[in-house]
């Protein structure tokens, strides 16, 4: 954990120690369900379970806190020998941010011309990534490479290869 950051996670534990420690735990349990729900069902299944818990009325909450929250989680997961990848951060982030009654968007994207989305890519190229979106935007926000969006969760429209998303 970098010292800004852990500065940053001591302030905001001064401040509101139960609710920010919840969000962590949230978020941890968050990861471990989609490491483990991926391991034994498709991506589908996953995520439409987590849409099934229903989602609570919807919380007062800071999301520079719950932004926060999952950065210390994620360091957090980063000193374990546990896989980590973007389609588990993306569903644990989709979890907790259901879980908290607003309405995620899980992402997955392709980049052009890879493997996943047509003739072959070198294999130093990245082929993919996964990512959640609140109204729009990536959370927390990040600079996306150029894919091509081949899966969404919920679909709010159909996926056509001819109209699908390119980020830029």
């Amino acid at each position: 954990m970098t010292g800004r950051l852990r500065h940053r996670a001591a302030r905001a534990l001064r401040r509101a120690p139960r609710s920010f420690g919840a969000l962590v735990a949230l978020y941890l349990a968050e990861r471990v369900s989609a490491a483990r729900g991926l391991a034994r069902r498709g991506l589908d299944e996953v995520v439409e379970r987590i849409d099934a818990r229903g989602a609570p009325t919807r919380a007062l909450l800071d999301l520079a806190s719950v932004q926060l929250a999952v950065e210390v989680a994620e360091a957090l997961c980063a000193r374990t020998p546990a896989a980590d990848t973007c389609l588990y951060r993306a569903i644990a982030r989709y979890g907790l941010l259901r879980r908290l009654g607003l309405e995620p968007v899980l992402v997955v994207g392709v980049t052009p011309g890879s493997a996943l989305d047509g003739p072959a890519a070198s294999s130093d190229d990245e082929l993919g990534h996964a990512w959640v979106e609140l109204a729009g935007e990536p959370f927390p926000p990040e600079r996306l490479p150029r894919l091509v969006v081949s899966y969404r969760h919920p679909r709010s429209r159909p996926l056509d290869r001819a109209t699908a998303d390119v980020r830029a």
